[in-house]
């Protein structure tokens, strides 16, 4: 397996996204979509308001109702979809908007933000250590065995991360995504940035229409925003 250094410093620059917050979309559970499937319609969020400067908080788990300001957060450009929002966990996916004109259709981003339960320290080894496992649970079975999966590092504000990259395609199952897993040892966040369209010939012609770098991208503004509340 090849280890990949991914090093990301989110500036004014390259984070030109702007985030705002919604009001919630709602609180339902949602099955999240694997890669490859279709992505069902739904209701946008209401029109954004100005992002609240983010308050000082005493360390420790998320309460509910930070779950829920964190689940309002939403980025131009995109529609955000609440998934899951519980006293515990909130899940949600930022989507392209498609009703305004913009270069990402084909991406979308899931975000879960969740309490940590055994989480591991943000030290590649032992992250390449579990790498089977995680690839197990971000990856088909259907394409696992044709799926190229790798791991790095990242920094984002200053944080020290854990990067993951996949690109493989059988027929018509595919997954083309890059991810980001923090914690802060009470807190877990991860970022799952990944083309969601129709399947194309192959795992390399998708990859030419959505590069990995624009991925990338979209997952270091998004988790730059987040980590303003841990």
């Amino acid at each position: 397996m090849r280890n990949l250094l991914f090093v990301l410093v989110c500036t004014v620059a390259a984070c030109k996204e702007k985030a705002t917050t919604t009001a919630a979309t709602g609180s339902s559970a949602v099955p999240v979509q694997p890669a490859g499937s279709a992505t069902p319609a739904g209701s946008g969020s209401a029109e954004p308001q100005p992002t609240p400067a983010p308050v000082e908080r005493k360390p420790g788990k998320f309460t509910a109702s930070e779950l829920v300001e964190i689940s309002r957060i939403k980025f131009d450009g995109f529609k955000n979809f609440s998934l899951a929002i519980t006293d515990t966990k909130a899940q949600l996916r930022q989507e392209r908007d498609r009703s305004a004109t913009n270069k990402d259709l084909s991406i979308y981003a899931t975000v879960t933000v969740n309490p940590c339960v055994d989480c591991m320290p943000m030290e590649l080894p032992k992250w390449q250590a579990k790498a089977d496992a995680l690839k197990a649970v971000t990856v088909d079975a259907a394409i696992r065995d044709k799926t190229i999966f790798e791991l790095g590092e990242a920094e984002i504000s200053g944080k020290k991360m854990i990067s993951g990259y996949q690109l493989g395609q059988v027929g018509m199952t595919y997954t083309h995504a890059t991810t980001l897993w923090y914690n802060d040892g009470a807190n877990e966040i991860v970022i799952i940035a990944q083309y969601a369209d129709n399947p194309v010939k192959d795992a390399e012609t998708m990859a030419k229409m959505v590069p990995r770098e624009r991925l990338q991208d979209v997952a270091a503004m998004m988790m730059a925003e987040y980590l303003k509340r841990f």
